[in-house]
């Protein structure tokens, strides 16, 4: 495909010197030659991730919800960390959402994902990093995202340094990103429902969840699925305890029996012989 295609499909990508600011090389990174027939584009970057135990824990409970939820839907893949790649022959143009979700790829994924081998942009991307992190704005990202045709976008301020809402969602609408609408459940609680996934985000001041309204009820984090492992260890293990003395009272009672008609042929025989 050749470099401009994915800029040609993309909804709504613009000319103006704002955005193609958003299309700059990488920072330290020279765009290799359009005339290379082969590129090598790397799968990990020296670019900080976790900056704050919020955003860790927040994207260690998100991946792991993904994961729950892709695990149902063969054609749907959780992409974490991971870059992706929008102009082919140019390892610059590059980005790394903290998760996205893309149905239906044209090919398996490897290690990065290239917009132009999977054929189309991720369908969800999420940014769950506070303001300050070293990635990159979200403004920024934003309108990257908007460019290349990304149909939801979510950000979330793990560490509540803007001002207004910390969890906000995002729907490609004609080319353009509208805000989707909260719920709002006293105070603190803001609930905004995903119209691709189907999942409710769910947030109470103080943890970010996915709810699924057709199963009633929330997607495990990656600390309650540990838990529901180390509850299946301990349950497997009363089990086989439980079995194990089973077996040993079945053994008591056979050998006890053994011992009775023992002494029952025993007497049988001193009868026979007097």
């Amino acid at each position: 495909m050749p470099a401009n295609d994915v800029q040609q499909c993309a909804s709504g990508l613009e000319s103006s010197a704002a955005s193609s600011s958003l299309l700059r090389p990488a920072d330290g990174l020279v765009p290799p030659s359009r005339e290379l027939d082969e590129v090598v584009y790397p799968y990990e970057d020296d670019i900080a991730m976790a900056c704050d135990t919020e955003h860790g824990e927040t994207t260690a409970d998100i991946w792991n919800a993904l994961d729950i939820y892709c695990a149902s839907r063969p054609n749907a893949y959780r992409g974490t960390n991971m870059l992706v790649y929008y102009e082919r022959y140019d390892i610059t143009k590059r980005v790394t959402p903290d998760h996205f979700i893309v149905f239906d790829a044209r090919r398996p994924i490897g290690r990065n994902y290239r917009i132009w081998d999977a054929g189309k942009p991720p369908d969800v991307v999420w940014e769950l990093a506070p303001y300050s992190d070293m990635k990159g704005d979200p403004e920024e990202k934003k309108e990257l995202y908007r460019q290349l045709g990304v149909p939801e976008y979510w950000w979330y301020d793990s560490s509540g340094e803007l001002d207004g809402p910390r969890l906000q969602g995002f729907q490609l609408v004609n080319g353009q990103y509208r805000k989707l609408p909260a719920v709002r459940r006293g105070r603190n609680s803001r609930w905004v429902k995903s119209p691709l996934l189907g999942l409710e985000h769910r947030f109470n001041g103080q943890r970010l969840r996915l709810w699924d309204p057709s199963a009633r009820e929330y997607l495990n984090t990656i600390r309650e699925a540990e838990e529901g492992r180390l509850k299946e260890i301990a349950l497997r293990e009363t089990a086989r305890k439980r079995w194990q003395r089973a077996r040993e009272r079945r053994f008591r009672v056979l050998k006890r029996l053994q011992r009775e008609r023992a002494r029952t042929l025993r007497a049988e025989r001193r009868a026979a012989a007097s």
